[in-house]
């Protein structure tokens, strides 16, 4: 397009009736979003994300400190995913996240020409998936580039992500929270202004405002900004060209322009997604099964799947399962093995559920032949698990995407080591029983049953895999019954068998603690009692737990109970001690407060000190502000355990749980003792 033309389209989109408005977003919500959108911005840590320049660069690689809130606050495995706009698209990736000494360190490339992030943390949970998004306030940037300055795109990103009207593709990223239309035109205007040149990628966006600004005047609007737009910009992708034509067609109900646009896709793109799309639709609309399977066999020679960049268009998946299910069912196996390598990891999965799967449970086809396509498409599956099929769209990031294959794989090797149970096949059990994911291995006590009589079978080693089912809680009875002949094998009589059998299901507990145990120096340990009197606890020849918490901290207060039984568990062993560290107060009265919810509470046996003000500071977080540098997190409940010295494990939050906060600091304090 010409200068001079670009320019006359610009100025009528922005002189097109809209009113030219200020935003009117809340400045305080402003400023918890972190949004530094002026040209040659002053990089500052962010106030959310501490390591965090705020803007970030644009093409670099930043970390920074994450601090689970909220719901996330008790969570284990947190995960974290970012919407980013680049080059005018949306896209959806993942954080890299290292959790140390109860601190969660994130690392991500951001994408050269990106021009604004909006940050998600996530954790499942047996409710399902809980999310923390600062609060429904959004960890949310706009970047600049090399030289300082904004990086285009940040303008309309900034004004549309944030809009309940524009942002439905999010996820619900925000619960509540939006701006008005009339401050996303201010942005979507800006965006104009400020790189007219890139208006025409964003067109549909704007077109998108105008309707909801000024619906009444939306048909004239729309019409002569339309009018300019395909007058004048004889370039256009196909995707452009769809999003105008759809803008006549279904916004404005031209039908004349609408078909005129439809016309010229057809004919200016021949091979293109629409051509396909009606080719799609022709062939579904026909009757007779034969005719159509021999249509959609038409179809995928001439517009080969190949072809494509990126997603496959939806009804590739439509087209596949027809035509894999009608070669399984009509025995014709030689075309069902040459679809494979068309098919992406989704697609199969779909083919393998509909055919291997309803086989082998209805026993509709012999185990033989079953086994053979069974095999076949394992394989293939286990080649394509990380093609990111699941990842279409905004709809899940690239590692939710594999985590979601790596789980469909499982379910169809199950499958599989059931198959080939079935047809005595020992060495097949336990080679596709070695392929199941760490996810699953072991935690079904069916497969192992299956997968353990198969290495007797074949005279292998037995014992480490009942020790792994039954750490898992997934032995069945005679699984149980087996495990007691190899102790009885072993030591000569059953004396000892139940504890033996509760310490493997124990087992994967304590791994997963010993892995968290640490040896750095502790900050001396100072605080001051009730009156004010300075207490300094040796560490020397001794096990410290000390559970840092406030009077206002309602998760720190219901942890207490699970405690109280810990301490009085160890009240009579010299070499371990508790203490329960009030910190972070602000309030004059916090030691009666605290004195009085002891009491009240009968939690008087619990040894209650305080951590002391800093000079010139109003908070009591004198001791704890050097341990919370030391974690790169100032969050409680904070339990940290030492000994001789040194910080050998710590944590932060409570899950609620209090048999598993109990059965943590116990294995924490019997593994220290154990070192001895």
């Amino acid at each position: 397009m010409k200068k001079t033309t670009l320019t006359l389209l610009v100025a009528a989109a922005l002189h097109s009736g809209i009113s030219f408005c200020q935003d009117k977003t809340n400045t305080s919500e402003e400023g918890s979003m972190q949004l530094i959108l002026s040209n040659n911005s002053t990089q500052v840590d962010s106030e959310f994300l501490p390591g965090l320049k705020n803007p970030p660069q644009a093409g670099s690689t930043v970390q920074f400190t994450y601090t689970p809130k909220n719901d996330l606050a008790s969570a284990k495995d947190i995960k974290g995913m970012v919407y980013a706009y680049t080059d005018y698209e949306w896209g959806l990736d993942d954080i890299q996240i290292n959790k140390k000494n109860g601190v969660y360190t994130c690392t991500y490339q951001i994408p050269e020409d990106c021009a604004f992030l909006a940050f998600k943390f996530y954790a499942n949970s047996p409710e399902g998936t809980i999310y923390d998004t600062n609060g429904d306030e959004g960890y949310i940037f706009t970047t600049v580039n090399a030289e300082n300055q904004k990086v285009p795109g940040s303008d309309v990103a900034w004004g549309t992500f944030r809009n309940v009207n524009l942002n439905s593709e999010f996820a619900g990223y925000f619960r509540e929270f939006t701006i008005t239309d009339e401050a996303s035109e201010f942005w979507i205007k800006k965006e104009i202004q400020e790189h007219p040149e890139n208006f025409p990628l964003f067109v549909d966006t704007y077109f998108k405002i105008a309707k909801l600004r000024v619906p009444e005047k939306f048909d004239t609007i729309a019409r002569m900004l339309g009018k300019q737009f395909l007058d004048n910009y004889t370039n256009l992708t196909e995707d452009q060209y769809i999003k105008m034509q759809q803008l006549y067609a279904f916004d404005l109900n031209d039908k004349k322009i609408g078909d005129s646009l439809q016309n010229l896709i057809l004919t200016r793109f021949p091979k293109g997604y629409t051509v396909q799309l009606k080719a799609f639709q022709k062939a579904s609309e026909i009757a007779d099964d034969s005719e159509k399977i021999k249509e959609f066999e038409a179809f995928i020679k001439e517009y080969p799947v190949g072809d494509y960049d990126g997603d496959q268009p939806f009804f590739y998946r439509t087209i596949f399962n027809l035509l894999f299910e009608h070669y399984f069912n009509n025995q014709q196996y030689d075309k069902l093995r040459a679809l494979l390598p068309m098919m992406t990891f989704a697609n199969l999965i779909e083919g393998y559920h509909f055919t291997v799967s309803k086989a082998y449970h209805f026993k509709s086809v012999p185990l033989p032949v079953l086994n053979d396509l069974s095999q076949v498409m394992i394989a293939d599956l286990r080649a394509k698990l990380n093609d990111s099929s699941y990842a279409y769209g905004l709809y899940m990031s690239p590692q939710q995407a594999l985590e979601n294959a790596v789980d469909q794989l499982d379910r169809k090797l199950k499958v599989q080591i059931r198959i080939s149970f079935d047809l005595n096949n020992p060495g097949d059990v336990i080679k596709y029983g070695n392929y199941l994911s760490e996810a699953t291995k072991f935690k079904d006590s069916e497969i192992n049953e299956v997968y353990i009589k198969a290495l007797q079978q074949e005279q292998k080693e037995v014992i480490p895999a009942l020790e792994s089912a039954a750490a898992n809680n997934a032995l069945t009875p005679q699984l149980t019954v087996l495990l007691k002949e190899t102790y009885i094998a072993k030591k000569g009589n059953d004396t000892g068998f139940d504890a033996y059998l509760n310490s493997f299901k124990n087992k994967g507990f304590k791994d997963r603690i010993q892995s968290e145990l640490i040896n750095e120096e502790s900050p001396a340990l100072i605080f001051e009692d009730q009156k004010g009197k300075e207490v300094r606890i040796p560490s020397e020849d001794k096990i410290i737990v000390l559970d840092f918490w406030a009077n206002w901290c309602a998760p720190c207060k219901k942890s207490f109970p699970a405690m109280q039984q810990l301490v009085e568990r160890y009240q009579n062993d010299k070499s371990v001690a508790f203490y329960f560290i009030n910190t972070n107060e602000t309030s004059k009265d916090y030691k009666a407060v605290s004195a009085s919810y002891f009491k009240k509470n009968e939690l008087e046996n619990l040894m209650v000190l305080f951590d002391k003000k800093a000079e010139n500071k109003r908070m009591n977080s004198m001791t704890f502000s050097k341990f919370a540098s030391l974690f790169n997190s100032s969050g409680i409940p904070r339990k940290v355990v030492i000994k001789n010295g040194k910080i050998r494990f710590t944590a932060e939050g409570y899950s609620g749980n209090p048999d598993e906060l109990k059965d943590e600091i116990n294995t924490i304090v019997e593994l220290l003792k154990a070192e001895n």
